[in-house]
């Protein structure tokens, strides 16, 4: 009789298992975009201090340090700083 149901506890742990990488997937996905938006507003930031700068032609944003870097039409770094 035990052997009838032991598909039942195999079917409740594979549901359960279900839901927790669900979970698991949902969160990296949800942490993910949250740095994704977060580099995107640095490098906004990054763009709209050099574009206040007179004679900066490009910028650019490093994600690894989070620099920003203001370039003259010379390609010389006017400005360097770091984004918090």
């Amino acid at each position: 009789m035990e052997e009838k149901n032991h598909w039942k506890t195999i079917a409740i742990i594979f549901i359960v298992i279900t839901i927790i990488e669900s979970i698991f997937i949902f969160s990296v996905v949800f942490v993910a975009y949250k740095l994704d938006q977060k580099q995107n507003e640095n490098q906004l930031k990054c763009q709209n201090t050099c574009s206040n700068i007179e004679n900066v032609k490009t910028f650019y944003y490093n994600k690894e340090d989070k620099s920003c870097y203001c370039y003259d039409q010379n390609e010389k770094v006017v400005k360097q700083l770091i984004i918090q």
